[in-house]
């Protein structure tokens, strides 16, 4: 038997596990790539709550621009659900890759692997490709985009919320990935960053990180890229505001841990049994 452990957000608004340290995330020594996969292994108790539309986007794993101000505050990689159980995701730049074709998602009480890749076929192709449990459900043409903070601006990862800080949806969250990088020759080189669910207690959530190259990017060797569970104010973009109106009162009640221990039940199919024979002295 094995314990599968995962982090529920309980449906309150404003709720996410977001990076607090931003040192070397600006675009000279933070994430940055052409190409870029975003990974999500998302179980969900119910589908996002309708603010005002079932097509608006509830982020659940954001790489985003925060700063340096209101005016250039932006999503810069992401995956989402609406309401309406479609699977949105983009880069910078881009439209959804489920403008034209979609991906759903049901709640239905399972796990269910959300993998979104931006890749460059290195001929004359830029992709937007989403696929659900191992099985391509989109794959729409782009135009080229960069995968990066701009200019004197800084990147940060979180979960279960994006830069609007719009999201509400009760659901629970296992692991979560974002790689960046480059094709070099028909070789796909880069670096990642992975939150894989261990924790049953405290307010952090530890990465796994993998540099990929030499020499290493300084983010893989120096950014703080653990994730604390807090509420995300969008004091980070004032032009957002409080799209959910005021913040809950306690943290305690906005997220679970959560332990499933995983066994085959065992048993004998076609029992047989001996035949009883008196024993005589």
């Amino acid at each position: 038997m094995s314990a599968r452990r995962s982090l529920a957000s309980l449906g309150q608004p404003y709720f996410l596990a977001g990076q607090e340290n931003l040192a070397y995330m600006e675009q000279a020594n933070g994430p940055s790539g052409r190409e870029v996969l975003v990974q999500v292994e998302v179980l969900l108790r119910e589908l996002p709550r309708k603010r005002s539309s079932i097509d608006e986007t509830h982020v659940l794993a954001s790489f985003h621009q925060p700063q340096p101000g209101a005016a250039t505050a932006k999503e810069l990689a992401y995956i989402g659900i609406t309401p309406s159980g479609r699977i949105v995701c983009s880069t910078v730049g881009q439209s959804s890759a489920t403008q034209t074709n979609q991906a759903v998602i049901a709640a239905d009480g399972k796990f269910h692997s959300i993998s979104f890749s931006q890749h460059d076929d290195e001929a004359g192709g830029f992709w937007h490709y989403i696929d659900v449990d191992n099985v391509r459900q989109v794959a729409v043409a782009r135009t080229y985009t960069l995968v990066q903070p701009d200019a004197g601006a800084l990147g940060r990862f979180s979960l279960f919320q994006g830069i609007a800080a719009a999201t509400r949806c009760a659901c629970e969250i296992r692991r979560a990935a974002f790689f960046f990088g480059s094709v070099l020759g028909s070789v796909l080189i880069g670096s990642s960053v992975t939150w894989e669910i261990n924790e049953l207690s405290g307010t952090t959530l530890a990465p796994t990180i993998f540099a990929g190259t030499l020499p290493p990017p300084a983010w893989t060797q120096n950014a703080d890229l653990s994730l604390t569970l807090e509420y995300f104010s969008p004091f980070y973009n004032p032009l957002f505001g409080l799209p959910w109106g005021d913040f809950p009162t306690s943290l305690a009640d906005a997220y679970a841990w959560v332990s499933r221990t995983a066994y085959t039940p065992r048993g004998i199919k076609q029992p047989s049994y001996r035949e009883a024979k008196e024993v005589l002295a």
